[in-house]
């Protein structure tokens, strides 16, 4: 006797999408579009950044950094919130992690394991 199996067609959608998801989640390609933040304080003013990546094409990347900071006075006391902003262009290289971009700034890099960036000595943590 012979017993005909049927696979209701969401599951076989279901099953298809998760064979998809691990498979991407092998090939070790890293998402590097989001919102990144750092903080730093320091004797002399206290900062905080903002980092978007956002894909242009292929591995062209927009990338817009915010910064806000105070200077401290010598009794710790904070002066008048500034506001710089800068926007420049790059290309990633998935092999060495590192977005190179026009404008100043320096080199980012990305830590594929850690899934953070870093300009620099500063390191940003990707918050979505």
């Amino acid at each position: 006797m012979k017993k005909n199996i049927k696979i209701h067609p969401q599951i076989s959608i279901v099953f298809l999408a998760l064979i998809c998801l691990f498979h991407a989640s092998c090939t070790g390609d890293l998402d590097i579009t989001g919102t990144y933040v750092h903080h730093a304080e320091s004797e002399f003013s206290i900062a905080d950044d903002t980092i978007i990546v956002a894909l242009s094409q292929d591995q062209d990347y927009l990338i817009s950094k915010s910064t806000g900071y105070r200077s401290l006075d010598e009794a710790g006391n904070q002066g008048p919130l500034v506001l710089e902003k800068e926007h420049r262009k790059g290309r990633y290289n998935p092999d060495s992690g590192i977005l190179e971009g026009t404008g100043k700034g320096g080199t980012i890099s990305f830590d594929k394991t850690e899934k953070v960036l870093k300009l620099g000595a500063n390191v940003y943590l990707r918050i979505k």
